[in-house]
């Protein structure tokens, strides 16, 4: 039986220093939970912003190696200059990230590309509609500048003005210079305009300083604060302390439910040697498993063209729930959950889901004019790999 050669692009990633480690191990426990017969050919990818460095370790992918496919972290708006290689070449590139843009393609959808994200363009939109009607209808925003350079800016935005029917009455950059920088001036000057609640839109060690600023300026009893998911992401939560508490925010991953999946894919991480598995694992793992089962689909003789009408049939269960790439655009759906920072039963800090989030009719819509529109927002790296 001829295995299936896969291509992996692996970035490198200062706010995630194991981010290569995690894909790459997640990958292969997707892979070896199924038994797939495979063979894996690694290409470093530095922090993937670079289009030209990119393009050319993808055709070297291609060219050298022959892949029936190609994986790995690459930012939604690298696509439009590297997506033309893989239709050219006949071979699926299955594009792994957070999702904090949709696919930019250059309007051209590409039948060689899929998605596979926790679509935080979506979540952010979904929590602006829902912070509307419930929280209040003037919000003032805050973002540190690596942040502000992505969809997740325009997709709450869009949500809770558009959707949600709010206004923005004030915003802020921070953080422009350094992620210690302390940006209390900044946020009196938010807390100022007199709004229903505050955002952040914060991550890694900016995100700590901002939290900093939010507890000494006293804004938790007057201000509700929310934020995208990153803000307290475990790597950091513990560091915040008492300060996160109350904070909701939302994301596609419910880590309450599912412990059967949960289990399993710690399981399967722990054979590949991959300990203490996060959100980049888990992308590794649910494209591995997908692949697998578009490898026994392909059956003896795997080609790209096998494997790019195998991957929309393929349908695995993860911690995320069932899982299965849309047969029109390439992309992973993904439900959205509300959660809220609350003390645990040991005392820590710790993210618990308190509700479901609902996507208003409209939103289909608007995706499709942000994802179609000629200007784009700023980085082309993936979010959090810089």
């Amino acid at each position: 039986m001829t295995p299936l050669r896969i291509g992996v692009l692996l970035p490198v990633s200062r706010m995630f220093p194991r981010v290569d480690q995690d894909f790459l191990g997640g990958l292969r426990a997707g892979l070896g939970e199924a038994a797939a017969a495979c063979e894996l050919t690694l290409e470093p990818g530095g922090p993937a912003a670079d289009p030209r460095i990119v393009t050319d370790k993808l055709q070297r992918l291609l060219l050298q190696h022959r892949p029936h496919v190609v994986v790995g972290i690459v930012g939604s708006a690298m696509l439009r200059h590297v997506h033309a290689l893989f239709s050219d070449a006949r071979v699926p590139f299955v594009v792994n990230n957070l999702g904090a843009e949709p696919l930019l393609d250059g309007g051209a959808p590409n039948e060689y590309v899929f998605h596979n994200s926790f679509n935080l363009w979506q979540s952010m939109y979904a929590l602006g509609s829902w912070a509307a009607r419930t929280l209040g209808r003037r919000a003032a925003l805050a973002s540190g500048f690596h942040d502000s350079g992505y969809g997740i800016v325009p997709a709450f935005w869009s949500g809770f003005c558009d959707a949600g029917g709010g206004e923005i009455v004030a915003t802020e950059v921070t953080n422009r210079d350094s992620s210690e920088e302390d940006p209390s001036v900044a946020l009196q000057r938010l807390a100022d305009a007199k709004p229903d609640l505050i955002v952040g839109l914060y991550a890694g060690r900016s995100a700590l300083s901002f939290m900093q600023s939010y507890d000494a300026l006293g804004l938790a009893p007057t201000l509700p604060l929310i934020s995208s998911a990153f803000l307290m992401h475990r790597q950091w939560l513990g560091a915040m302390g008492d300060t996160a508490i109350g904070v909701r925010t939302a994301f596609s991953w419910d880590r309450d439910a599912r412990r059967d999946e949960d289990r399993a894919f710690h399981a399967a991480c722990a054979a590949a040697e991959l300990p203490d598995p996060d959100v980049f694992a888990l992308l590794g793992y649910e494209t591995g498993k997908a692949l697998a089962d578009a490898a026994a689909r392909c059956g003896d003789k795997p080609s790209g063209d096998a494997v790019r009408e195998a991957l929309p049939l393929a349908v695995i269960t993860s911690p995320r729930g069932e899982f299965s790439f849309d047969a029109s655009t390439g992309e992973v759906p993904t439900k959205d959950y509300l959660l809220e920072v609350q003390r645990g039963e040991d005392g820590a800090a710790r993210l618990a889901t308190v509700g479901t989030l609902d996507l208003p009719e409209r939103y289909a819509a608007e995706y499709a004019a942000y994802r179609a529109q000629e200007v784009r927002t700023g980085w082309t790296n993936a979010y959090m790999i810089t």
